[in-house]
């Protein structure tokens, strides 16, 4: 017990839905590019139930080549926080690793970009966590099971230096999770933004989008100092936007548990489901950086609550965090 046993040969891909009806790409595009292939373990949990698991899959591109769909198993007991809700900030995390796989794959528009010397920095991120997920984050907790979801990413044009791609993650045809990224192409050694290539923008579908809006921090802000430690570094030895959010919710949850200084927040905020998070990224930190970190409640809605990452007296980060009413979150 407690091992893992494989039950099929890895080959670095996983389980792929065929095309249908309910997993076509949207806007009716055909598939482009397919390929199927099976592999999945059995996973001894800490309640010695096992659990299947299917791996990282492979990428369905649309002919357009700035559609894609990646078929990925959401719940796993890793994902999940102390108080037994889906965490946020493993989402967050999550949903970029089967992105980089589309954004990379031979089939898809941004693979036209040279990779090993331009690096795509996540300069923003909104996201909406629908009341389905929060349910079937519940049922599957509680009844286990082989799981699938389905990463649609559509690739839209934003600026001239920087696109957007937007997400919906679907499971049995129910939206779950919806949301956007903003993303800069920046020089691998001098952290300069690239223009994006003109043949490359005139591919990509025309749209427009609202800037993200934060408050001003106001002077009764609630602060602590942090930080940065080894294991807050990424693959890039840099801290991302996902890092930031959990150290922000980190203090306002110490906020809360300490001196409740938030209205109508009671104790651990891990008691209460997120309903959307937005957030910005401005600067980089690098191990031993020392950070203040600012939160404090909206003024016109108690449920919303903002931080702030400041370094030597920049703001590096802003961040927007709205949860479910209590009562909902005790349903849901």
């Amino acid at each position: 017990m407690g091992q893992v046993r494989p039950i099929a040969i890895i080959i670095l891909v996983g389980l792929t839905k065929d095309a249908s009806p309910g997993n076509s790409l949207p806007h009716s595009c055909g598939i482009h590019y397919i390929s199927k292939c099976s592999t999945f373990s059995l996973v001894n949990n800490q309640s010695n139930k096992f659990e299947m698991i299917d791996e990282m899959c492979v990428p369905v591109i649309s002919p357009e080549k700035n559609h894609g769909r990646i078929s990925i198993p959401l719940f796993i007991r890793d994902r999940f926080n102390r108080k037994d809700h889906i965490s946020i900030t493993s989402i967050l995390k999550f949903i970029l690793e089967p992105a980089i796989s589309i954004f990379k794959h031979p089939e898809f528009i941004t693979n036209q970009l040279d990779h090993s010397k331009f690096l795509p920095v996540l300069t923003a991120q909104e996201f909406h966590f629908h009341k389905s997920l929060h349910n079937s984050a519940s049922i599957w907790l509680q009844q286990g099971g082989f799981n699938r979801t389905t990463l649609h990413l559509h690739l839209r044009q934003f600026g001239r230096i920087s696109y957007m791609p937007q997400y919906e993650l679907y499971s049995d045809n129910q939206l779950l999770i919806s949301g956007k990224h903003h993303v800069v192409y920046v020089d691998q050694c001098s952290r300069v933004p690239i223009s994006i290539p003109e043949a490359l923008k005139r591919r990509l579908l025309q749209s427009s989008t609202e800037r993200m809006e934060f408050p001003q921090r106001p002077l009764n802000a609630r602060c602590q100092q942090l930080r940065i430690r080894p294991s807050d570094l990424d693959y890039n030895f840099h801290t991302n936007s996902a890092v930031y959010f959990q150290l922000v919710h980190n203090i306002a949850t110490t906020l809360s548990v300490e001196e409740n200084a938030f209205e109508f927040f009671e104790g651990d905020l891990a008691n209460y489901l997120l309903k959307s998070v937005k957030n910005r990224f401005t600067g980089e930190t690098k191990m031993g950086d020392l950070l203040d970190c600012y939160v404090w409640q909206d003024a016109q809605n108690p449920l919303l609550l903002h931080g702030q990452l400041v370094k030597q007296d920049k703001v590096i980060f802003f961040c927007s965090m709205l949860f479910y009413p209590a009562l909902q979150s005790a349903k849901l």
